[in-house]
């Protein structure tokens, strides 16, 4: 199963906005710890806000932790 993060537009006619949403890319409706795919704007929008890099920080850490490193904490 393949996950999508991407935008879906909303709003009246001329006056859209956009939702940040998680779909089965074969389906609408359907995130990154499960694999979700962000699409490029997406992408784009979680470096600019900093989700993306707690994201790979979280999963470095993880990842480090896995291998029987310790992380000393200040």
């Amino acid at each position: 199963m393949s996950l999508k993060i991407r935008l879906t537009r909303m709003g009246a006619k001329k006056r859209p906005f956009y939702r940040i949403v998680v779909a089965d890319s074969r389906a609408p409706l359907s995130w990154l710890k499960k694999g979700a795919q962000p699409s490029d704007t997406v992408k784009s929008l979680l470096v600019s806000s900093g989700i993306m890099a707690k994201y790979l920080a979280g999963k470095s850490t993880k990842k480090n932790l896995d291998s029987g490193d310790t992380v000393k904490t200040i």
